[in-house]
């Protein structure tokens, strides 16, 4: 069932935000008036999320390419 949910949006685009997305840019917001020493940290952490969840994505639907 997942692959197949898989296959069907691997030609399809479309965005969508994590539960860790949506509170890494709350920690970000917040930072910038609270902990603005830590900023330019979460902001590389956010880069790196962001790569992980691209890399992920494009694994997964290599994989299940391959099977059909």
């Amino acid at each position: 069932m997942y692959e197949d949910f898989v296959m069907f949006l691997s030609d399809k685009e479309y965005e969508y935000e994590t539960k860790t997305e949506k509170k890494m840019v709350e920690l970000i917001n917040e930072a910038e008036d609270e902990y603005a020493d830590f900023k330019e940290d979460l902001e590389v952490l956010q880069k790196k999320l962001l790569s992980y969840k691209k890399m992920t994505y494009t694994n997964t639907s290599r994989k299940y390419q391959n099977l059909y």
